[in-house]
């Protein structure tokens, strides 16, 4: 079994340079490069908008959805097999709160969908490089208020 699964694996590999070598678009290095750990490293309102009712239009995200330090280690992983898990990072905000939750998602094109439960999460206009992934969230503030927000994330 071993053996079939080493030389699948080979196959696909040989398979996947010859695409990357004559191919033009980098949709199949794109969806192989997603694959593993990212940190958030910055959120931006995209609009800027008032995020807390204060009258005063925001642009950091970062420091609203992400204000404790606990928050701030959390890691997205993406593994084969559309398997997403969200790791609470070495600081966590409830030590009853298990270390991974575990998800699915998919990468069509730009568009990356992470399914947790019952929640839904979209990353439109994505792209992903070797070191970075950048995409936008759409979050209903309120029923009749949403918020754009640039995400860049960083590979761990």
């Amino acid at each position: 079994m071993k053996k079939h699964k080493f030389l699948s694996g080979l196959i696909m590999l040989l398979l996947g340079g010859v695409f990357f070598m004559t191919s033009c678009s980098d949709d199949d290095e794109e969806t192989l490069s997603l694959i593993g750990s990212w940190e958030v490293s910055a959120a931006v309102f995209n609009p800027p908008v008032d995020a807390n009712g204060d009258s005063v239009l925001d642009t950091d995200a970062y420091a609203m959805l992400f204000s404790q330090p606990c928050d701030q280690d959390n890691l997205f992983i993406f593994e084969d097999g559309g398997v997403s898990k969200n790791d609470e990072g070495a600081v966590k905000c409830d030590s009853l709160n298990p270390q991974q939750t575990v998800g699915t998602y998919t990468h069509s094109g730009s568009i990356i969908t992470i399914i947790e439960g019952t929640d839904t999460t979209v990353f439109n206009d994505a792209v992903i490089t070797n070191t970075t992934l950048t995409g936008t969230v759409t979050f209903n503030l309120d029923s009749a208020n949403v918020a754009h927000v640039d995400f860049t994330m960083i590979r761990q």
